[in-house]
């Protein structure tokens, strides 16, 4: 009975000692542990074109004159119109000038943009220094050449040779930015921007930043000018792009072209009086006239076209 009691006992005891064990292991062991949560949404891109009107309609099948004198015999004597189409087909010619819709942006973007203007397929109406044309301003004399062993031929009236002194693009093209509203820093730091063609309005009318070119070269120069860099949250309400062309009637301040060798007109057989024809040297304005007029009596008539694209795209 004594021996039973002992090994109760020892039972009881070793119970006792691992529960005081696990006890113990549940309130002495060292815990260090973190939990955290975080939350983002999508960065807005926010930015929207739009374009004024029906679309591009840079060009047209009329136009009209500023000149107040135009009087025409015609069954609308009102009309002002100078430049008419024979059919749909839209045309340019000496006097004609126009503009392409402008192309808005709007919106605050959160992150970088950076803007490029871009013309493509750029087809203009030119004449390349060299090319031998006809002289269709003016009538003249012109004494036929003699074959070998043959007399010549009495002088007949005509229309004489010439050759195309320097390359010739009579349009010119005027690319433009509109100045945009600064977003504000919301510290001493500016938003970054490079262009040139960006401008603050700060509440008044400023000036479109403007590029001219006549030539694809001109072109290509112009337009590394036109990719600018926005950064995040710059308010684009006022950022617009616009092309304006012109074909002017008149060169009164440009030198749209300078031959180096001074120009003339085939002298004519002889004078009324018989006497020989003095050499007519051309000014400036009867050289453009001359390549102007040429433009216009080609057979297959050259024509003007380009593709505007104005991308956005976020800066990675």
């Amino acid at each position: 009975m004594k021996n039973k009691m002992m090994r109760i006992a020892s039972v009881l005891m070793v119970a006792v000692i691992l529960s005081v064990c696990a006890v113990s292991g549940s309130f002495a062991k060292y815990v260090t542990s973190f939990e955290g949560t975080d939350t983002a949404r999508v960065a807005r891109w926010g930015v929207v074109m739009s374009v004024e009107g029906d679309g591009l309609s840079a060009f047209a099948t009329e136009y009209e004159s500023d000149d107040e004198s135009y009087n025409p015999v015609a069954s609308d004597p009102d009309s002002k119109v100078t430049v008419l189409s024979a059919n749909t087909d839209k045309v340019v010619a000496p006097g004609t000038k126009g503009e392409s819709a402008k192309v808005t942006l709007k919106g605050t973007p959160e992150v970088a943009v950076r803007l490029s203007f871009n013309i493509k397929d750029f087809q203009v109406p030119f004449l390349k220094a060299g090319t031998p044309i006809k002289d269709y301003t003016k009538l003249v004399l012109i004494e036929p050449a003699a074959q070998e062993g043959e007399t010549a031929g009495a002088a007949e009236y005509g229309y004489a040779d010439y050759e195309v002194p320097e390359d010739y693009y009579p349009i010119l093209f005027t690319l433009k930015a509109y100045p945009f509203q600064q977003a504000p820093a919301s510290d001493d730091s500016t938003p970054v921007e490079t262009g040139r063609a960006l401008r603050a309005t700060a509440d008044q009318e400023v000036e479109p930043y403007t590029v001219q070119f006549r030539t694809p070269e001109e072109l290509e120069e112009a337009l590394e000018e036109f990719t600018i860099d926005l950064s995040p949250n710059t308010t684009l309400d006022n950022v617009a792009f616009s092309l304006e062309w012109e074909w002017a009637f008149e060169y009164k301040e440009e030198a749209v072209i300078e031959p180096e060798v001074p120009q003339v007109r085939a002298g004519e057989a002889e004078s009324d009086n018989g006497d020989e024809a003095e050499a007519e040297e051309l000014t400036q304005a009867e050289i453009v006239d001359i390549l102007d007029t040429y433009l216009g009596s080609e057979e297959e008539l050259q024509k003007v076209s380009f593709t505007i694209a104005l991308t956005a795209t976020q800066i990675d």
